[in-house]
């Protein structure tokens, strides 16, 4: 399949949605799947346009029958819309996107049921446009760092991990379609 198919088939829309925690809105994701793996994509701390695209992108490139991509930004939704280069970018993709512009397969920091993820035994975590977990990320995935996709210099914090660290380009974007392009 095609970097362009297999994104465009992350614009359905959504039909489950989550009970929400007391005083907070519905949020539009279903459960975990129990019959896949997880693998959380997470974008780093700054979430900005190269972040959360290469984490969005990446998590619907790993999603299949095995395994449950779940791109993760590392801000309360309500941040988000501070973002506007990335809601354009968004809707411009063509992604459906809820009424604060987020993509609907997004999911936010503050909106995850963090004691129902610890209990997911095969959980995983990728880090795009980033290549050391900051400390709440390292609370729920310490030892389970499974990918990286970076353009920073190398902290070297993570060597168990499968990836790739390149300085020399400008975006982990570009990372991205390259290691889909090297799996196909």
């Amino acid at each position: 399949s095609s970097l362009a198919s297999v994104v465009a088939s992350w614009c359905w829309p959504v039909a489950g949605i989550d009970a929400s925690r007391a005083g907070r809105r519905s949020m539009p994701h279903p459960a975990f799947d129990p019959q896949r793996r997880q693998i959380f994509v997470v974008g780093n701390e700054a979430a900005d346009a190269d972040s959360i695209v290469s984490a969005y992108t990446l998590a619907a490139l790993l999603d299949g029958p095995e395994t449950e991509g779940i791109p993760l930004a590392q801000i309360p939704r309500d941040e988000f819309r501070l973002r506007g280069d990335v809601i354009s970018l968004f809707k411009v993709a063509g992604s459906e996107v809820l009424q604060d512009g987020s993509p609907a397969r997004l999911r936010f920091w503050d909106e995850l049921d963090w004691d129902a993820v610890r209990l997911l035994n095969h959980r995983s975590v990728a880090l795009t446009d980033h290549n050391r977990m900051s400390d709440k990320v390292a609370s729920a995935f310490e030892g389970r760092v499974q990918l990286i996709l970076d353009h920073h210099a190398s902290a070297g914090a993570h060597p168990e991990a499968e990836g790739e660290i390149a300085e020399a380009l400008g975006s982990t974007c570009t990372l991205v379609v390259e290691h889909f392009l090297s799996r196909s």
